[in-house]
């Protein structure tokens, strides 16, 4: 995104903003008419999922990704075992405060979460990589924000 925005006269002044969402903001303002609004929800999405599943919290990445690819997670069939109480229980069955981080990354594994994801931000490029290659050739003119 702050590549699209570097490479977009209107824009290049916002390329190095703080926040990506700022960014993003405006490219879809300035594009508003050249990305439909299902493209713009993926894109928000995919900032969203990147950044949680980098802070380790993988239940809102799981919850955000459902809500931009619904139907496509299943609910894990694995176990956990934890080793101080010897207790077993089904993988994601509490909340996060009470697992352990691994046995989310288990459950989000499990859940067919990476394949999705890695679907959704392979889309969410080739949107970007469009709107690079059609604004570099003229063939759009992104508005002022």
């Amino acid at each position: 995104m702050r590549i699209l925005a570097d490479n977009t006269p209107v824009l290049t002044h916002l390329a190095h903003a703080q926040k990506l969402e700022d960014v993003e903001n405006a490219i879809f303002k300035s594009f508003g008419k050249f990305i439909s609004e299902e493209e713009i929800e993926k894109l928000k999405g995919g900032r969203v999922i990147r950044n949680k599943v980098l802070h380790g919290n993988f239940e809102a990445a799981s919850l955000k990704l459902s809500e931009i690819a619904p139907n496509r997670l299943s609910k894990p069939a694995g176990f956990a075992l934890d080793l101080a109480t010897g207790e077993v229980r089904p993988i994601g069955s509490q909340p996060i405060k009470s697992s352990s981080i691994f046995e989310w990354v288990l459950a989000i594994g499990e859940s067919g979460f990476f394949p999705v994801a890695v679907e959704v931000l392979t889309e969410n490029i080739a949107t970007i990589d469009r709107l690079m290659e059609q604004n570099s050739k003229g063939e759009i003119q992104p508005e002022s924000p």
